[in-house]
């Protein structure tokens, strides 16, 4: 079966997968789950149809920046918002980052001699690392092991470093791009197309979201919510912060 297709069907799946296991894995109640499902549904038909028109660099950093503003705006203003950012384990948010893998696919790409080797390999590698480290360390976290803290903030630094230098490196190497800083063949034209442009498109914003909520769980960003600090989890267990 051809190489795209195999990936589109993976891409989809995590683009699924991702968003559902933090959405489920919320204090929400079950309306408000449904209302942020069809949310993400919404937007993820919006990126593919601008992939399906062979979207380019400006379209990707337009799907980034306005997903990332508009969510920490959400953040401030949503009671929705600020009940998954601060109700939903934080085990959950690091353990959803292991749908990373898909890293892998970047070096498959520069493999068969269709990505750069610069973007290709240190996005790749990156999502790799930062995924594999994500279970160990959803596991000490629920178990609250000594030092999970400063773990979970080294392995988020990680994450998110790795997302912006991914970000970076894919758009410098873009045919036509008035910035463009790596000239390296073959240039990083496929990410524009799908099924590819899902994955800054689409994933890429999503991941960054999480990744700003655990800086701010972590690094003890006061969220105004209602008794958030004991906020109840489904099934009557309280939220770990």
């Amino acid at each position: 079966m051809n190489f795209d297709i195999l990936a589109a069907v993976y891409i989809t799946a995590v683009a699924v997968i991702f968003p559902a296991g933090v959405i489920l894995g919320s204090p929400l109640d079950a309306a408000r789950q449904r209302g942020l499902a069809y949310i993400v549904g919404g937007w993820f038909a919006l990126v593919a149809g601008l992939a399906a028109k062979g979207a380019g660099p400006p379209a990707i950093g337009a799907a980034v920046v306005l997903t990332v503003i508009a969510a920490l705006i959400a953040r401030r203003r949503s009671t929705t918002i600020r009940s998954l950012a601060v109700g939903t384990p934080l085990a959950i948010l690091v353990a959803m980052h292991a749908t990373r893998l898909l890293g892998v696919e970047f070096v498959i790409l520069y493999a068969i001699g269709r990505l750069p080797p610069t973007f290709a390999l240190s996005a790749g590698l990156g999502d790799m690392l930062t995924a594999i480290l994500a279970v160990p360390l959803a596991f000490a976290i629920h178990r609250r092991v000594s030092g999970w803290q400063r773990y979970a903030l080294a392995w988020n630094v990680l994450g998110f470093l790795d997302l912006l230098a991914a970000l970076s490196l894919g758009v410098g190497s873009s045919p036509g791009f008035p910035l463009r800083f790596i000239f390296e063949q073959p240039d990083s034209g496929p990410m524009g197309n799908l099924p590819w442009f899902l994955i800054p498109g689409f994933l890429v914003p999503l991941y960054l979201v999480t990744h700003l909520f655990i800086f701010a769980r972590l690094l003890g960003t006061p969220i105004s919510i209602q008794s958030s600090e004991s906020m109840a989890m489904p099934g009557g267990a309280r939220a770990k912060t």
